[in-house]
């Protein structure tokens, strides 16, 4: 291992050809001397003694990094032109920019493989890379579905439209997910957030649903092991119904949020468009550093304090998501049809009484209602009041601001409070669907019908959302 100190001024803007990928090694066992080999696939990209990191150019497409010291590994798959950040030791942590920043700035020295820790490297591939393809493979992971590429076709094909590799678009979420209570394979909705335009054309409409699966989730555990997400997005559905393979992933370890770093301080060190430090800005309150679409957490506005490890990672319902394009793909020139949603439809069927015969009741939520993702407390059970005089029954949430469930939210139960009734909701099941970034209460609708013939209703209640990381 060869130490620099000047390394990271000159190792600090990605290649337009290349993932730039930081790994650093941190606090883990003062004054250890054996080096860790870090590896992409069967290439040699870091040897880290303690309290160091290092930088390496590294092909894009889908890596297998593994480590030789410990029985760590983690496939992730990188976008040329982004920079990407993981703490290494006992396991393989994706980290987001703040988080990533800090902990350079932190190990203070960078160093880079030796022409002696080449020659070692090589040994240590022949004997250990198929043992590191068998750890990652008994990781507990979700299957992919495979989309359905465009039409096959060449340029002279008239009526195409050619989406490049590596087209970006951009995702919000519509639900929050957690390594708590996310199990591995939830299904994850987003919505796209503009439209996605190539050479003058719309592509995909903004405001289209896709659906994305939690491929990986572990809860935070002992020794400050701290949770572990991914979440990805297989494919977005284009105008003409095909379906463009996605690179849309999310794998991170600990929030991001626990790093003292600001917005401002991270744009103004590894701003431009092509860093990953770029962060999407949802509100003043809460910004997702969603970059390189592989980060670890939000960032908030303004300084915030230095984390603690083994805390439960998590996305929030309104963060932000970058997206592209996994290769080139050919797509009808539909723009006149919409994309729809690309969504499985719901398994059961509503009956849809004339909306004149739908009652319009009073509805509050007298609570704010509090999250606090890191720790994992379950979120407690949400009370919404109706102002009916008469047993409601078959009582639901349809829908949170403008965002419809796929699947009604039934009431747990509903008992007579102040001349009316309240209904409890599940917390997790309802707190799930609340956003980051609202200013004001959120809207959320309910439908049910009451007995002795009172017949079906709607209601809307406000709901305060307070989110505590």
């Amino acid at each position: 291992m060869t130490v620099d100190q000047g390394w990271a001024a000159r190792t600090s803007v990605p290649k337009p050809d290349k993932a730039l990928v930081y790994l650093v090694r941190v606090g883990r066992s003062a004054g250890a001397k054996k080096p860790l080999f870090v590896f992409a696939d069967r290439a040699l990209i870091a040897v880290l003694s303690d309290d160091s990191y290092a930088a390496a150019d590294v092909d894009p497409g889908r890596r297998l990094f593994w480590t030789t010291f410990t029985d760590a590994t983690r496939e992730v798959e990188l976008v040329p032109g982004e920079t990407y950040y993981f703490e290494v030791w006992s396991q393989i942590s994706p980290i987001g920019p703040a988080r990533g920043q800090a902990l350079v700035r932190e190990a203070g020295t960078g160093a880079y493989p030796s022409a002696a820790d080449r020659t070692k490297a090589e040994d240590i591939v022949r004997k250990k890379y198929d043992d590191a393809v068998a750890k990652e493979q008994h990781h507990e992971k979700a299957d992919l579905p495979v989309p359905a590429h465009g039409v096959e076709a060449t340029p002279e094909r008239e009526g195409l439209v050619r989406i490049p590799a590596y087209t970006r678009g951009e995702l919000e979420f519509m639900e929050t997910v957690t390594s708590e209570f996310s199990p591995t394979g939830t299904k994850v909705r987003f919505r796209l957030v503009a439209d996605v335009v190539v050479d003058g054309r719309v592509v995909a409409p903004a405001g289209a649903l896709v659906t994305g699966l939690v491929r990986e989730a572990v809860q935070a555990g002992a020794n400050d092991k701290p949770g572990v997400l991914e979440v990805t997005v297989p494919g977005l559905k284009a105008m003409d119904g095909g379906q463009v393979p996605l690179i849309a992933q999310l794998a991170a370890s600990g929030p991001e949020d626990d790093f003292a770093a600001s917005a401002a301080q991270v744009g103004e060190s590894y701003g431009g468009p092509s860093s990953t430090s770029t962060a999407v800005a949802n509100t003043a309150a809460a910004v997702a550093g969603v970059a390189g679409g592989l980060i670890g957490g939000g960032l908030v506005g303004g300084i915030v304090a230095l984390s603690r490890r083994g805390r439960e990672t998590y996305y929030l319902a309104g963060e932000r998501l970058r997206i592209w394009t996994r290769e080139e793909a050919w797509l009808k020139d539909a723009s006149a049809t919409p994309a729809g949603d690309d969504s499985e439809p719901p398994s059961r069927e509503e009956p849809h009484p004339s909306p004149d015969l739908v009652s319009k009741i009073e509805a509050r939520c007298p609570e704010t209602v509090h999250f606090t993702p890191t720790k994992g407390y379950r979120p407690s059970d949400i009370r919404i009041d109706l102002a009916v005089s008469s047993r409601p029954v078959d009582v639901a949430v349809t829908s949170v601001v403008d965002f419809v469930l796929t699947e009604p939210l039934p009431a747990k139960g509903c008992h007579a409070h102040d001349g009316g009734w309240s209904c409890t909701f599940d917390g997790w099941g309802l707190t799930r669907y609340l956003r980051v970034g609202f200013n004001a209460a959120q809207a959320v609708t309910l439908s049910g019908r009451t007995e002795g013939g009172g017949g079906p209703f709607t209601a809307t209640a406000a709901i305060d959302y307070q989110v505590e990381r």
